[in-house]
């Protein structure tokens, strides 16, 4: 899992990256797949928070 924050004029963002290679249990609609990664930001820009 990877995490960044970034702090630009008035908002702070929180990014954070996760790789899931265990995917048992998926929908069969994704049969074959071999990784999903996750990809979260979460932020206050003009103090009105994001997710």
């Amino acid at each position: 899992m990877g995490k960044d924050i970034q702090r630009t004029r008035n908002r702070v963002t929180t990014s954070t990256v996760q790789i899931f290679n265990d995917l048992t249990g998926i929908s069969q609609q994704w049969i074959g797949l071999k990784s999903l990664i996750k990809v979260e930001r979460i932020g206050t820009p003009a103090g009105k928070p994001y997710h």
